[in-house]
């Protein structure tokens, strides 16, 4: 789960909530976004969503959230896409930056979750699904590299 002790004072200080879809069931793992808090820095929202790989209902989401033009560019080529969401000053959302990529979803989440090992990793029932869920999907090890909290207290 990783070592709280062992890390340094600016990993301890980034918190990076999590959400998962799919990745259950033989549904594979369509959506991930987190929101990466970190001391001194600005906070930012990044989503990474497959449109090809989601079930009808989870297409429509995905169609409603994000401009036609990338929705269509990734259901037509089964692409990948990562979404980057900024917070303004004022507390609102600043406007997407939205990048279709060849890189799947298993690819995307090892590299940003590799790249912030030793910070805490939470979700809302992280030990009943977005665990196993991320065990599935990007193995073991990287997951071992986070410290993993649950927000649901029970």
């Amino acid at each position: 789960m990783g070592n709280v002790l062992g890390r340094s004072v600016e990993k301890s200080k980034r918190v990076i909530w999590c959400d998962t879809e799919g990745g259950v069931r033989g549904v594979p793992l369509w959506d991930v976004a987190f929101i990466d808090e970190a001391a001194g820095e600005a906070l930012q929202a990044i989503r990474m969503f497959n449109p090809s790989l989601a079930h009808k209902a989870g297409r429509a989401k995905l169609r409603k959230s994000m401009p036609l033009s990338v929705y269509c560019s990734a259901l037509k080529t089964s692409s990948s896409v990562v979404s980057t969401h900024a917070r303004k000053p004022d507390g609102s959302w600043g406007s997407a930056v939205y990048r279709v990529t060849a890189s799947d979803i298993k690819s995307l989440v090892t590299s940003f979750l590799t790249e912030r090992r030793g910070c805490v990793l939470s979700a809302w029932n992280m030990r009943a699904h977005d665990k196993h869920v991320l065990v599935r999907e990007v193995g073991t090890d990287v997951v071992a590299g986070m410290v993993l909290w649950d927000a649901l207290p029970w």
